[in-house]
């Protein structure tokens, strides 16, 4: 770690402070403030997708009963229209052609819905607050402390989003806070400032190297596995009567849903735990640079900055596929826990932060990781409510009827009407 050379000003004191780890404190109530906002963010961000589907759904409806009257004659048969069907058509832009898809109910991506780039200014806002509690304590503290979150993702999810909570994810929430608690109290409280030569050095050590193999190849297999899950999905669904996606009863699909709604968040999760890794490095770059030791004068700094956001960017990409799919309520909680223990993990590997534990350390630490697992496991048990499908059954039924309706009152239309004898 870097001495004090190079110190100076009115700075050291407080630079002192957030070496020997007195401020850990302060990290854990701005890790804890970050994490609400950044949940709060990922529900707007589920809620934005929840309209979209719900818009998506009416235009489909709507679309039926357009695409229905068009195949009318506009004008009376015999009369020179001008083309052979009786009304004039022209190629349609690729712009137009996106338009029109979007008014016949395809949903729009994610990154073209304005209120779920508002979920995710709070993400960011709330990941700058995490970022900055790395430099007050190890990441093995601050990251773990984020989880209590889930006490507001199930607020949020189940009163604003409107998610079915039952016992199950109760029991598995108080299991994941518990563990929070516990990784809380024995986590390593010390905390030190690296220099960029420091750095890699760290980066260069067989440990990490075996770490970031491992971790690098599970997230390939991992993103192979959903690739083809997905095949199998789409060939699972089929277009339903009111033009909205329904699912097919495929077994085979069946035997992977489980883990297709485990995978993203896990994927998202892994990931996100290697940009905490890299915003450590960055943000341990920066208290050096202050202490008078410039570290942005090396292009290594900036590679190290890039992963952070590379990182950042997959694991937002990964849990908004994630919460477009499934409930927030089960999403939210995998990706929080894999993201702790990867992230516990990686200071481990990288930081050595357990180097210096005692016993108490050595035992309760690791209780709390797998009290934390078990709340996962109990999470995972989760499942769609059983009348969810025959809900959206009866509903798509129902826009049947009346799209049915609405077609017969447009089919008698005057070109229809019986002539009365002169």
């Amino acid at each position: 770690m870097a001495d004090d050379a190079g110190g100076g000003g009115p700075s050291d004191p407080l630079a002192a402070a957030a070496e020997s780890g007195s401020l850990w404190w302060f990290g854990v109530v701005l890790s804890i403030v970050s994490s609400i906002i950044s949940n709060l963010g990922v529900n707007i961000e589920k809620y934005a997708l929840m309209r979209e589907d719900a818009r998506a759904r009416l235009a489909a409806a709507r679309a039926l009963v357009r695409n229905g009257a068009r195949r009318l004659p506009l004008t009376p048969v015999g009369e020179d229209s001008g083309s052979d069907n009786g009304y004039s058509m022209k190629p349609m832009t690729r712009r137009e052609r996106r338009a029109q898809a979007i008014r016949d109910g395809k949903p729009r991506p994610y990154a073209g819905l304005p209120l779920w780039w508002a979920g995710l200014s709070l993400v960011v806002f709330g990941s700058l607050g995490d970022f900055a509690a790395l430099g007050f304590a190890a990441q093995s503290l601050i990251t773990p402390v984020g989880g209590v979150t889930m006490v507001a993702n199930v607020f949020f999810a189940h009163f604003w989003l409107k998610e079915a909570l039952s016992r199950i994810d109760l029991a598995g929430t108080a299991a994941i806070i518990a563990g929070v608690v516990l990784i809380a109290v024995y986590a390593d409280k010390s905390e030190g400032t690296y220099t960029l030569d420091e750095l890699i050095v760290l980066y260069e050590e067989p440990a990490f190297i075996i770490y970031a193999i491992v971790v690098g190849g599970g997230s390939v297999a991992l993103y192979v596995a959903v690739r083809q899950i997905e095949k199998i999905y789409a060939a699972a669904t089929v277009v339903g009567a009111t033009g909205g996606l329904q699912r097919a009863k495929s077994r085979r699909y069946a035997r992977f849903r489980s883990f297709h709604q485990f995978v993203y968040p896990t994927l998202s999760g892994v990931l996100g735990a290697q940009s905490v890794l890299f915003a450590k490095s960055t943000a341990e770059l920066i208290k050096a640079s202050f202490r008078g030791a410039n570290q942005w004068t090396d292009p290594a700094t900036y590679l190290i900055a890039l992963c952070m956001f590379g990182a950042i960017f997959s694991q937002l990409h990964f849990l908004a596929e994630g919460l477009r799919r499934f409930d927030a309520v089960y999403v939210i909680p995998v990706f929080q826990c894999w993201f702790i223990v990867i992230t516990i993990v990686g200071g481990a590997v990288y930081f050595k932060e357990f180097r210096d534990f005692d016993a108490d350390q050595a035992v309760m630490f690791p209780l709390g990781v797998l009290v934390t697992l078990s709340g996962i496991v109990v999470l995972s048990q989760r499942r769609a409510p059983p009348d969810a499908g025959v809900k959206r059954r009866l509903r798509a039924a129902m826009l049947a009827v009346r799209a049915a309706v609405r077609l017969h009152r447009a089919v008698r239309g005057p070109w229809f009407e019986p002539t009365t004898p002169a």
